[in-house]
């Protein structure tokens, strides 16, 4: 199993965060809209700034690679 580190930047204050079993579900648009195809969503609060960071493991036939 691999673990993703998704930094979600640009956000109010509240913010909906979605979470997909199928890459082929996510929206391109309307998020709030398609809410139903998400496998799970809950709301991040941010105390400040725009930035909130997670880590999340992840099932993926892929090999991990680093970013640079």
């Amino acid at each position: 199993m691999n673990k993703i580190l998704a930094v979600l930047t640009a956000l109010s204050q509240s913010t909906l965060h979605y979470k997909y079993s199928d890459m082929s579900l996510v929206p391109d648009s309307q998020f709030n809209a398609n809410a139903a195809n998400a496998r799970e969503h809950k709301q991040i609060q941010i105390s400040s700034g725009s930035t909130y960071t997670m880590t999340e493991q992840i099932n993926s036939d892929l090999a991990p690679t680093t970013l640079e």
